[in-house]
Formats: structure tokens, C-alpha cells, sequence
């Protein structure tokens, strides 16, 4: 059975209890952590300064709104030395949270040297990850990811059981213009996890994501080709808007909205 989660980063702009706070009302029980450092965009959790007392904290805070963590967006360049160490940090407080799935992004290169190295970090990483039971997802991010067909390419490459994918249909807009209800077929059978994000338009590095349901995605097409291949990995619905909501309540409203469409679905 598919799991039904949001990400706290519908809610990056705010704080943490917050976005527990609002995906809590929604009758979600399942949250998937925001870890991604990227300059200018907030962060909930910083694994790297977190201490045992933290990470009790933070269980008693999943418990006071009734979810549990089943994932973590951990997203960083995985080429670069120092985001490597910081990765390995969500590796292990996401072992301590019983997470199993860390999201990220390949590495910001193109090339077929970018590439290779890729391979090479990823290997290593994924050694890391799978002595604590968890499986690395890359994201359909741009870059060396940025579709399901270069996905494929590295899933073959590497033919690491723990090293799958997180699709993210609204991304393959956004950074290739590629067509996610089609793509999706390529690489459906290596998806571990899934951002539920729509896009409402074809313009390349547009940040336009509404509420699911009012954007050009088809998700029962989606949602079809990852049946077909017996996916049962979290739905984790990634509400962005324009990037920047000026008050938690529209993200409220927005990820009230994309529920109701999505029950519209079953």
C-alpha cells in the first residue's frame, strides 16, 4: 500500500513545529523532515549540530502532533567534499529517527567526468547508508537526474540495491521540460520514493506549484505506471506555490486543497 506523507518544506519559510502543526490538521500521520541546505531557503532540521538531547527532542515533538518520520529531504551536492561529511550527518539522525529513506539530489555537474564521480561518491555513500538500513532516493533535480531516462542510466550503473529514485514529476518541468507522464515509465520500477508537486506551466526554472489537482500534471497517469510496477513507497506531497508563501495558513489552504483532489482519486 502506497503511504500517504507531506514534507515540512511546503512550510520551509517557517518553523518546524509549525509545518507539524499544519500537516497534522490535514489527518496525515506520516512527515518527511526538511534537511536541505541551500542558501536563502529555510531549514527544519540540521543533522551535522544535532546531539542525542536533539534528536529526543525532536521524537517528542513528532509524538505531541501524532507522525512519524519516514523520510528525510537531505538534498546537497554530492560532488563537493564538505556537503559529503554533511550528508553522512542525515545518514545517521535519520537512522536515529527510524527514517529508512534519504532524498537528495545527485550532484550539480554535467559531463560525462561529473558523472563518474558521481558514481564513485554514490557508491561510497550508499556503503554508509546501507549499515544503517537506509536507501539513498535521487531526486529528479536537474543536473546529472534531471529525468528518468538519466536516472536509469545511473540506477544501471551502479546496480545498488539500497540507491533508487525519488520522483518528482513537477521537476522534469521545471528543469528539462520533458513530459513526467511518460518519462515516469522509464524508470517506475527503481522509484522508492515520490514528491507529489504540480506545476502550472511548461516554463523551464519557473517556480509555479499549486495545489495538486489545479496544475498540468496527470497524476492518475502517474499514479498508474507506479501500480503497474507494485509501488507501494510514501506519496510525499511537496506543495511549493511560488517558492516563498508569505503566511503558513496559504500553505494551509493550499495542501487542504491538493487533499480533497487527491481524494477525488481514492
Amino acid at each position: 500500500m502506497k503511504k500517504l506523507c507531506c514534507t515540512t518544506n511546503c512550510y520551509h519559510p517557517f518553523t518546524l513545529e509549525r509545518a507539524l502543526k499544519g500537516i497534522s490538521g490535514l489527518g496525515i500521520r506520516e512527515v518527511e523532515l526538511n534537511a536541505i541546505y541551500v542558501a536563502g531557503h529555510g531549514i527544519h532540521i540540521e543533522p551535522a549540530r544535532m546531539k542525542a538531547d536533539d534528536i529526543k527532542k525532536l521524537k517528542q515533538l513528532l509524538e505531541q502532533y501524532g507522525l512519524k518520520a519516514v523520510s528525510m529531504a537531505g538534498h546537497c551536492n554530492l560532488l563537493d567534499a564538505e556537503e559529503r561529511e554533511l550528508f553522512k550527518a542525515r545518514l545517521k539522525v535519520a537512522h536515529a529517527l527510524g527514517i529508512t529513506i534519504v532524498n537528495t539530489g545527485a550532484g550539480e555537474g554535467k559531463g560525462k567526468e561529473a558523472r563518474n564521480k558521481a558514481l564513485d561518491v554514490i557508491k561510497q555513500l550508499a556503503g554508509v547508508a546501507g549499515d544503517l538500513g537506509i536507501t539513498i532516493a535521487l531526486e529528479t533535480h536537474g543536473h546529472l537526474t534531471g529525468t528518468g531516462a538519466l536516472c536509469l542510466e545511473i540506477m544501471q550503473a551502479l546496480a545498488l540495491p539500497n540507491v533508487r529514485v525519488n520522483y518528482d514529476p513537477a521537476n522534469v518541468i521545471f528543469y528539462t521540460g520533458g513530459v513526467p507522464e511518460e518519462d515516469i515509465k522509464l524508470i517506475a520500477k527503481y522509484v522508492a520514493h515520490v514528491h507529489v508537486k504540480d506545476k502550472a506551466s511548461r516554463k523551464l526554472h519557473t517556480h509555479d506549484f499549486p495545489p495538486i489537482g489545479e496544475g498540468i500534471i496527470d497524476f492518475s497517469r502517474i499514479f498508474c505506471e507506479l501500480d503497474k510496477v507494485g509501488y507501494n513507497g510514501p506519496l510525499s506531497l511537496e506543495v511549493e506555490l511560488d517558492g516563498n508563501p508569505a503566511t503558513p495558513e496559504i500553505v494551509d489552504k493550499a495542501l487542504g486543497k491538493s487533499m480533497e483532489y487527491l481524494k477525488t482519486m481514492g
